[in-house]
């Protein structure tokens, strides 16, 4: 969905309605990187925004819309954020994606299009999930030390997972985890033209 760009300069349409409301909180965003993605096919760029859709909204996760190059979602609760990431890992392993986890305030924009709403990260925390991603290897997940020390215990936790630290003095560490391919007997979804056939969701 994209928004004209003087409701976005101004918060309101040609009639003068509001279209546009903003609120600042802190956030867990989620980054979905892949060196390959840009080259992707329409449909596949778009099979994949739909997988990344339905995922989530089963992890309380919110798309950002506005994003010209790669993919970020933002959550209240920073665990649901791990857990979208784990799942997405475990389940799209072939696809080798690069993800990043940051808690930072930022500015949040909601548009009301009809009976929808869709939502827009404003400020520089998007930015710096994207270089926290950046540094992710294929496949793996890096956290940076803001979102690590709300989920240390889940990721401690995490089954198969290899979990590395890099400390920053005595308590700010960043962590990267690689979650081992999970196939499990959940809600089914398809990556279709990914060639990767059926998928089923660990939840």
């Amino acid at each position: 969905m994209n928004f004209t760009q003087a409701a976005l300069d101004t918060g309101h349409d040609a009639s003068g309605s509001s279209v546009i409301s903003f609120e600042q909180r802190v956030v867990t965003l989620l980054c979905i990187d892949s060196p390959g993605m840009a080259g992707w096919p329409a449909p596949d760029r778009e099979s994949f925004a739909a997988e990344v859709d339905w995922l989530a909204s089963r992890h309380q996760g919110k798309v950002d819309r506005q994003r010209a190059s790669g993919t970020v979602l933002f959550f209240e609760d920073p665990g649901c954020a791990l857990q979208m990431a784990l799942n997405l890992q475990r389940c799209a392993s072939e696809l080798r994606l690069r993800i990043g986890l940051h808690t930072a305030p930022a500015g949040i924009a909601s548009f009301r299009v009809g009976s929808a709403i869709f939502w827009c990260v404003v400020g520089p925390a998007t930015v710096e999930v994207a270089q926290v991603a950046a540094t992710a290897c294929g496949g793996s997940i890096v956290i940076s030390p803001e979102a690590y020390a709300l989920v240390r215990n889940q990721v401690r936790e995490a089954p198969g997972c290899l979990l590395t630290e890099e400390f920053d003095g005595e308590d700010s560490a960043t962590a990267s985890l690689t979650p081992a391919p999970s196939h499990g007997d959940a809600a089914a979804s398809t990556f279709a033209g990914l060639g990767m056939g059926t998928t089923a969701w660990a939840t």
